[in-house]
């Protein structure tokens, strides 16, 4: 009989605060030009002062590039999970695919050329999730129990925006999602997968209303 663990995210409280030191007062200068603006849908934008972001209807979103948390492993081990590292490779794979198709799905939605070359009027979209903090249902022990907690996890999405044919940066953004919910339900790959698609669902939405000006 499989046994029933409970597994407990931890280090929101970190992850949340892990830009701070990047943050700004809203208008404030940053390096190359970029002024950090008021956004209701990002925890940090920055943006080029004389950025014409709306004039691009065409976009190249390059490959997603995904990294846990540079503590998850070892946060894992301590709880007595030894998850493999091919393990880890595997999930940040499946979710970097899961992430493109997310994000060039919601941006056809909403309008946008998606395309996959440099050319005039073309966007390129360069994003990476970082600091993973989510259960891995099918690594280490989790093969082998059902998993119940009151959340998925947590990641944070960090992107920039260039101009394709010249490589001005235009913006940057940076923000974080966790996964609340009431109670302790069953985590498995097909909720895990759920709770990912709904951040980068949103999260590509944001972005397209930022570009869109």
């Amino acid at each position: 009989m499989n046994r029933i663990k409970t597994l407990l995210t931890v280090g929101v409280v970190a992850l949340a605060t892990s830009g701070a030191a990047l943050a700004g007062k809203a208008g404030e200068p940053c390096e190359e030009g970029m002024e950090r603006i008021d956004s209701e849908r990002f925890s940090q934008m920055y943006r080029l002062a004389d950025a014409r972001l709306g004039d691009y209807r065409a976009v190249m979103i390059e490959d997603f590039d995904v990294e846990f948390a540079s503590w998850w492993r070892r946060q894992q081990q301590r709880a007595g999970n030894f998850v493999k590292r091919s393990e880890m490779d595997e999930f940040t794979t499946e979710m970097a695919q899961l992430a493109t198709e997310v994000f060039e799905e919601r941006f056809r939605s909403m309008g946008f050329e998606v395309v996959d070359h440099v050319d005039e009027g073309v966007l390129r979209v360069t994003p990476k999730i970082v600091d993973l903090n989510f259960i891995v249902p099918d690594a280490g022990w989790t093969k082998y129990t059902t998993v119940r907690s009151g959340s998925s996890g947590d990641m944070t999405l960090e992107a920039t925006i260039t101009d394709s044919v010249t490589g001005q940066l235009l913006a940057t953004v940076r923000d974080q999602q966790v996964d609340r919910e009431p109670g302790n339900t069953i985590r498995n790959t097909a909720t895990t997968r759920k709770v990912a698609a709904r951040m980068m669902d949103r999260w590509a939405e944001d972005l397209g209303a930022e570009l869109s000006g």
